[in-house]
């Protein structure tokens, strides 16, 4: 990507930063926005191959009080640890009080020096949607920040609505930084979400499929309660975020074991593939249902949505198994 720096009479700002939209096959709005902030500092990173490197694309959690920020990248596992260092960058992490003046004053000054230097800024609450997005730019004559997310209403950069209370500061890249072992490592990393019961609250991997299965099929008799159509939004929200993670685990594996060096490769891509396939395509309501019982509907096809995960379940620990005896074979 070709980026520069523009300065008009309102506002200064990182030229060329592209859009960024829901239903592209990056829905990973922090991955996203690391991915499209370093391609501006000149790096060629895919959103596949950050999202592999760092687990993202291999991580699952699940929070029983179906709390959103399941999904989100910087919760429980936090893959912010490992995004920046494993594409060979610092990043300085910035938390500020949203409601208070003078922290929304001097966080505003050190973005304007961050702009200067040509360097995005990744931050959350732009738009006040607790999505991540970047900040572009700033307006000269009145306060104000210039951004990129995924809520833009034009291919413009849209004025942020709000004070962004999280973000990261990027720095210079890191001196003989070296990409060797990273393919390795992120399949230990695979295996170590998968392994792992929980981080903080959120149940993580296989036992964040126990978890979410079990809550499903709760909901399936309880089909009538008020926050049903609320709790069904969040589910959705998570389900489209694991067919996001696994889609590009399945690009990840495909484009970088391209010297055949995972023994077990075909296999273990079959079994993402696989679990594309369900999830892209899970089963609908049957016509059985009779027009008079709208409850009954709801409830077949939340048993469907369970039986799904119950496959999906299956087939990834056939693939975390190849994987854990494709690293024990090496």
């Amino acid at each position: 990507m070709t980026t520069e720096i523009k300065e008009t009479e309102t506002s200064k700002f990182i030229d060329g930063i592209p859009p960024m939209n829901y239903g592209e096959n990056k829905d990973n709005t922090f991955v996203r926005s690391v991915q499209l902030s370093l391609n501006a500092l000149g790096e060629n990173y895919s959103y596949d191959y950050l999202m592999g490197i760092t687990g993202a694309a291999f991580r699952i959690q699940f929070d029983p009080g179906w709390c959103p920020s399941s999904a989100d990248a910087t919760c429980g596992f936090d893959v912010s640890h490992e995004i920046f260092k494993s594409a060979g960058y610092s990043a300085r992490f910035k938390r500020i009080n949203h409601n208070s003046f003078q922290d929304i004053k001097d966080l505003y000054s050190e973005i304007k020096i961050q702009i200067d230097l040509g360097r995005p800024v990744v931050a959350i609450n732009l738009m006040g949607d607790m999505e991540w997005g970047i900040i572009t730019g700033y307006l000269k004559n009145e306060p104000g920040l210039l951004c990129r997310t995924f809520n833009d209403e034009s291919k413009e950069y849209s004025i942020a609505k709000h004070a962004p209370w999280l973000n990261f500061f990027i720095s210079d890249k890191i001196p003989d930084f070296t990409q060797s072992n990273l393919f390795t490592r992120s399949l230990k990393i695979a295996i170590m979400l998968a392994e792992t019961r929980k981080f903080e609250e959120y149940y993580s991997g296989f036992a964040a499929y126990d978890k979410w299965i079990e809550k499903i099929r709760q909901l399936a008799e309880r089909s009538k309660s008020n926050d049903l159509q609320h709790t069904m939004e969040i589910h959705f929200i998570l389900w489209n975020a694991l067919l996001d993670a696994r889609r590009a685990a399945f690009n990840y594996l495909l484009r970088e074991d391209t010297d055949k060096t995972i023994i077990n490769g075909p296999q273990i891509i079959e079994c993402y593939s696989k679990i594309v396939r369900l999830l892209e395509n899970p089963p609908k309501v049957s016509g059985k249902v009779p027009e008079s019982d709208p409850a009954a509907g709801i409830q077949e096809m939340i048993r469907n949505q369970a039986e799904v995960l119950e496959r999906v379940y299956a087939t990834e620990q056939e693939a975390i198994h190849l994987i854990e005896r494709n690293l024990t074979d090496q």
